[in-house]
């Protein structure tokens, strides 16, 4: 659904016009998945002091690494898998057509 902002044949207001119904929903999900994160990551750090854990940054640094690396690996390996799916995906249009059968 596309809300247009200028030329619309009803008149709607602007927090109508700004705000997609259908997305409200996912939107409070990602906005309570961010508050508990922060909450463990705040909790993780104290716990660390309480623990006598000197260096606390380190779980951070190896916390931003790891999926910045699996990304990194990922989305090269995803990229080839998507290609060779549509070459093949050709592949089968263009060879095994029912009239060569």
């Amino acid at each position: 659904m596309v809300i247009y902002f200028f030329a619309t044949t009803q008149q709607t207001s602007f927090i109508a016009r700004l705000i997609e119904k259908t997305s409200l929903f996912p939107s409070s999900l990602l906005l309570l998945l961010g508050l508990v994160y922060g909450g463990i990551v705040s909790f993780i750090t104290l716990f660390g002091k309480k623990a006598g854990i000197k260096n606390v940054g380190w779980f951070f640094l190896f916390f931003a690494l790891g999926p910045f690396l699996v990304r990194t690996v990922s989305g090269k390996l995803f990229a080839f898998l998507i290609a060779f799916l549509i070459v093949y995906c050709i592949y089968l249009v263009r060879v095994k057509t029912p009239e060569q059968v």
